[in-house]
């Protein structure tokens, strides 16, 4: 699977919890607009692209250099 088809696995299966998180954003800042939602989803991808790729390159450096 690549990137992509990985995190859309996981929103998909945690859609609710991803709800509940976004509620208690608008708790504390009141309610959002689309283009925050979106700015939110985007943030979520960059620090999921971030351990994805983190890992990734543990894994070569384990099969390569170890």
């Amino acid at each position: 699977m690549d990137e992509k088809d990985v995190y859309t696995f996981i929103m998909e299966r945690n859609e609710k919890f991803m709800l509940a998180e976004d509620r208690k954003v608008e708790k504390i800042f009141g309610n959002l607009t689309d283009e925050q939602l979106k700015y939110l989803s985007e943030l979520r991808y960059i620090f999921f692209r971030l351990g994805f790729q983190s890992s990734n390159n543990s894994i070569w450096i384990i099969k390569n250099v170890m």
